[in-house]
């Protein structure tokens, strides 16, 4: 039996049922679980370690629920740089169509490290571009996220078509290679299944789990929206989507005599274990209908500035009764992976506006919500209810932020607050998942750092040289 204790942390925010927040508080953790939390002093304990955490805001640990991993390899990318969506992509597409396994496992290990540092412990992956024969990429990518130590969902996706004209103004450029990007309904499903045979783990406690879905909501294909339904109800898993309705989209749905909405609702979209990325542009039939069905929406909010896109209807989705959860997205349309900063960023951009009926103040989310949000939120959208809250019996999956820094000097009257609003610094100075140290100081206990930096950038390196000798495209070249 291995146990653990946490000491004198200037607050603890557990998220619990009752929200509350402990002054001056201990954690307990006993074989990966949470034995108890509380109020200094601490009982008499005998225990493996005893850790300080005074002058720290110590939560759950972080929860990301929508990511892209592999696209850490082509972050700020010249050509992208100020690239809206479909530019962006046709700038990326021909770069992602050279990755293979080494370049999947470089990815996962960065990356998965980078959320750790954020005090994320869990991080929900949608590899929607994995053009393999036999599952290699996926066991690659997998084997990155276990050795960095992070709780992992592979959302094990796929892509059936391209955003708007893509397809045609890539394929000069591109010829065969183009094939990799796209997924044949006949070949991708029983990759899907695989996966979830070989490692979709449903106990509590689960270090591993698999999601599935594709990248983009199909409106022309109805039966393969729903072949991916019926997979996850089969395997208990859950499905996920990018789903932000174009007006393009909302005309083909008109002539059908329907809705974007309507195509999920009929091909069993809409359930409790399905959540949605972005979703800026939905409309408050559509709101009501995910709240409806419990649904949840990923809020990504650096890429909405990164891309341009709509600022999200935060507020409006809350007010509905939307689960809400919080993701990275792909590191190259938001080009970082730190939790911590998109729980920031979070909290305010919804407060800016920019569409007809804008957000009254008394929408606006407090350092709490948004924290929960991050937390609760983010479990509930992947289904467990064992994550995201320290309260006796669940995972051990703590963070502890600092607090004792110049950012931070004047904002003594709300910890939270001042992490959030006030603080600059990006890392955790701990962070534990299944109550194991995992990074100490805000440095990597088990993994070498270096190693895993100069991997990823070798990665990056050969596939962008690859991608400019198929191509002739100059990607160095600013746009």
């Amino acid at each position: 039996m291995s146990s653990l204790l946490l000491r004198h942390a200037d607050a603890i925010h557990p998220c619990d049922d009752q929200r509350r927040a402990i002054r001056d508080g201990y954690v307990h953790v006993v074989d990966g679980r949470i034995a108890a939390v509380g109020r200094e002093p601490a009982p008499a304990l005998a225990v493996d370690e005893q850790i300080c955490v005074a002058g720290c805001l110590v939560t759950p640990g972080l929860v990301n629920i929508h990511h892209h991993l592999f696209q850490t390899l082509t972050r700020a990318v010249p050509l992208a740089t100020r690239a809206t969506i479909v530019d962006w992509l046709h700038a990326m597409y021909p770069i992602w169509a050279e990755i293979d396994a080494d370049a999947y496992y470089w990815a996962a290990l960065a990356t998965n490290c980078e959320l750790l540092a954020s005090g994320c412990t869990t991080n929900a992956d949608f590899a929607y571009l994995m053009p393999e024969a036999d599952g290699e990429m996926a066991a690659e990518e997998i084997r990155g996220a276990r050795e960095a130590g992070i709780r992992f969902v592979l959302v094990r996706g796929g892509m059936p078509t391209m955003e708007a004209d893509l397809e045609q103004r890539l394929a000069p450029l591109m010829g065969p290679q183009l094939g990799r990007l796209l997924d044949r309904e006949d070949d991708l499903f029983p990759k899907l299944e695989a996966t979830i045979r070989r490692y979709h783990d449903t106990s509590p406690g689960a270090m591993l789990q698999v999601a599935v879905g594709p990248t983009s909501v199909t409106y022309a294909r109805p039966r393969f929206m729903r072949r991916f339904a019926d997979v996850a109800r089969a395997n208990a898993c859950g499905l996920h989507a990018h789903f932000d309705p174009r007006p393009d989209e909302r005309e083909v749905m008109r002539e059908r005599g329907g809705r974007p909405i309507d195509l999920l609702r009929e091909t069993g979209w809409l359930s409790e274990r399905t959540w949605f990325a972005h979703a800026t542009l939905l409309d408050d039939d559509e709101m009501q209908a995910i709240a409806g069905a419990g649904a949840s929406i990923a809020h990504c909010p650096r890429c909405i500035v990164r891309l341009g896109k709509k600022v999200a209807r935060v507020g409006h989705w809350r007010a509905q009764g939307i689960n809400v959860g919080l993701g990275v997205d792909g590191a190259a349309s938001s080009d970082m992976s730190n939790l911590l900063n998109e729980l920031r960023l979070a909290l305010v951009l919804h407060r800016v506006g920019g569409y007809d009926d804008s957000e009254a103040a008394d929408q606006w989310m407090t350092p709490q919500d948004a924290l929960w949000m991050a937390t609760r939120g983010g479990a509930r959208a992947l289904g467990r209810d064992d994550i995201g809250q320290l309260t006796p019996g669940k995972a051990a999956d703590i963070a502890a932020f600092p607090l004792r820094r110049l950012s931070l000097a004047g904002a003594v009257a709300d910890p939270l607050g001042a992490l959030l609003l006030a603080g600059s610094d990006p890392y955790a100075s701990l962070t534990i998942v299944d109550g194991r140290v995992r990074v100490r100081d805000g440095r990597m206990v088990d993994v070498d750092e270096a190693r895993a930096l100069d991997g990823a950038n070798a990665a990056a390196r050969r596939l962008l040289h690859a991608a400019q000798q198929r191509t002739g495209i100059d990607f160095t070249k600013q746009a």
